[in-house]
């Protein structure tokens, strides 16, 4: 099962991404957005609720050992 998360960069850009209920990542968790041909270091800032999910396109977020 998908969660939705709002993932903020340092220099306040927001994603949206979606990750699996098996993470169990919480609100302030650090993870890397890879996006294009970059990097990035992020902070989850908000988990979304499952009513917002058909409106988004969200990004994968995955495990570091995937």
């Amino acid at each position: 099962m998908d969660i939705y998360y709002e993932i903020t960069l340092d220099n306040g850009a927001k994603y949206v991404a979606a990750g699996d209920s098996s993470l169990i990542l919480k609100n302030g968790d650090l993870c890397i957005i890879r996006k294009d041909f970059y990097l990035d270091c992020g902070t989850i800032s908000k988990i979304l609720p499952d009513s917002a999910a058909p409106e988004l396109t969200p990004d994968p977020v995955k495990s570091a050992g995937a």
